[in-house]
């Protein structure tokens, strides 16, 4: 595998910063509800076309509101998920920049994102610019949860599966990616993907 691995794959949530992941108890403060409300309402279809770019950051809250019956304005509830992005993944940047380092991979980012957040994410983090190709998912109209995205993304950045290892906090996403032929390993925390590429001779 080392003699072939040519580009390393990304996930950004979850891996190096914070995503919507533990946003549940201060927006349920924030709505007044419970925290086990938050994930039936802000998930499902309206996330989806969210992440596809075909509705807005405003008309996506305003539908959540919606369908939770809740009266708060947008306003709070976009401080609350904007707040979350600050939290940092201990260690996983300074992996990331010892991999860039050796000058052995191209790097990719692969995103499951909103057009608004990243715009927001890029204003705080410096660790978006320093990717090789970044690709959001309202870039392709896909997410890493559909099969076809990988297919998808190899022909877009001109690589074969065996040439790819992908990092990614979601189990799903990463068999995803194996039934295209992607190496890659659930992202757990930086000693353990640190180990993890020690041990595949990637590092």
């Amino acid at each position: 595998m080392e003699n072939q691995i040519n580009t390393l794959i990304f996930d950004l949530s979850e891996v190096f910063i914070s995503g919507l992941l533990g946003f549940e108890k201060p927006l349920a403060q924030v709505l007044g509800c419970a925290e086990s409300d938050i994930e039936s309402s802000f998930g499902g279809e309206l996330l989806q076309r969210l992440f596809w770019g075909q509705i807005d950051e405003d008309a996506y809250l305003m539908a959540v509101r919606a369908r939770g019956g809740w009266n708060t304005p947008i306003a709070p509830i976009k401080e609350v998920i904007r707040a979350n992005f600050h939290t940092v993944y201990p260690g996983v940047e300074a992996l990331f920049e010892r991999l860039r380092q050796t000058g052995r991979y191209y790097t990719v980012l692969l995103s499951d994102h909103a057009v608004e957040w990243v715009d927001y994410i890029y204003g705080v983090h410096s660790i978006l610019q320093r990717f090789d190709e970044v690709i959001f998912s309202y870039h392709i109209q896909h997410t890493k949860r559909m099969p076809e995205t990988f297919p998808l993304v190899l022909a877009r950045i001109g690589r074969r599966p065996e040439e790819c290892f992908f990092v990614d906090d979601s189990a799903r996403n990463v068999a995803n990616a194996a039934a295209a032929g992607i190496a890659g390993r659930q992202f757990i925390s930086a000693p353990l993907l640190e180990r993890d590429l020690l041990d595949l001779g990637l590092l």
